[in-house]
């Protein structure tokens, strides 16, 4: 799939099970018969493979590709292309330079390796639980997985907060 400005392009022989899985973080979809029919700014490309097989191939396309774009894990099978320097770390930069604030009044949370950027400049990091190890190292605190709403969780102590989320929500 190549995510770009106008929306995500996906190629029409795709099957619709798998279109619907990626349905929520694509809400325009286009279909084509081949990616060279795409007329938009592509900003990355996303590739999906077996869990066994992702370090494989990120090391593989990372020897092949580096110097025109980035492989990084975004977690579960998924492989994502980005242009070197587009990368959330980026992103967080732009909005603390707009809003004046430093990098030590930033928290991030990741778990996947197209976080690691966004954990390195943030001065209070977390990664997941479940986020594979090298996103661990950079982060300087570990929370709770996605699943026991570990973001929640440190928020709370963040912002010295009790938010009481029910039973149901777990």
């Amino acid at each position: 799939m190549y995510a770009a400005k106008k929306g995500a392009y996906i190629l029409d022989t795709v099957p619709d099970d798998f279109i619907k899985t990626i349905e929520f973080y694509c809400p325009v979809m286009f279909k084509v018969e081949n990616y060279d029919q795409i007329d938009d700014e592509v900003l990355k490309i996303a590739l999906s493979c077996s869990e066994e097989e992702t370090e494989y191939l990120l090391e593989e396309l990372h020897g092949e590709i580096s110097h025109i774009a980035i492989p990084v894990s975004s977690g579960h099978g998924s492989i994502d292309l980005i242009q070197p320097n587009m990368h959330k770390g980026n992103a967080i930069q732009f909005v603390l330079d707009y809003f004046d604030f430093t990098q030590e009044e930033a928290a991030a949370f990741g778990d996947g390796g197209n976080d690691v950027e966004m954990l390195k400049l943030v001065g209070t990091s977390f990664a997941m639980s479940n986020a594979p190890d090298a996103v661990k190292q950079v982060a300087k605190h570990v929370a709770p997985s996605n699943n026991e709403a570990g973001v929640l969780a440190q928020m709370e102590k963040i912002f010295f907060l009790s938010l009481a989320l029910p039973k149901a929500y777990f």
